[in-house]
C-alpha cells in the first residue's frame, strides 16, 4: 500500500493519526455493540494505531485483522507488555518486574 504524504492529508486525518485508542478485546462479541463502536471509531477518526488489552492469542489475531481491514491506513498495534504477554493476554508468560531483573546479580 502506497501511503500519501502528510501534506496531502486533511488536518482531521492528521489529528486522527496521532491517536492510539485502547481496545479491550477479552469479552468483545464479533457482532456486539462494542465491536461496532470500535469499527465506527476507526473509520471515523482514522487513528494511527490501537493498543490491545486482554483476550486469547486467536482473539488478538482475529481483531487485528478486522481492524486493519476497516482502517484506511495501516494501524500500528501496541500492547503494554513489560511484564510479558501473560500480564495482558491469556496463555502468555508472566515475567518478573523490572526491579527483579536489575537485582538479579545482587
Amino acid at each position: 500500500m502506497k501511503l500519501p504524504r502528510s501534506y496531502h492529508l486533511a488536518s482531521s486525518v492528521l489529528a486522527g493519526q496521532m491517536l492510539m485508542p485502547a481496545v479491550h478485546i477479552e469479552f468483545m462479541n464479533k457482532k456486539g455493540a462494542l465491536a461496532r463502536q470500535v469499527v465506527r471509531s476507526i473509520q471515523k477518526f482514522q487513528p494511527g494505531g490501537i493498543i490491545l488489552f486482554g483476550g486469547h492469542p486467536s482473539d488478538v489475531q482475529y481483531w487485528v485483522r478486522q481492524f486493519q481491514e476497516v482502517s484506511t491506513y495501516p494501524l500500528l498495534v501496541g500492547a503494554d507488555l513489560e511484564r510479558g504477554t501473560g500480564s495482558l493476554f491469556k496463555t502468555g508468560t508472566i515475567l518478573p518486574h523490572a526491579l527483579a531483573w536489575g537485582a538479579a546479580d545482587d
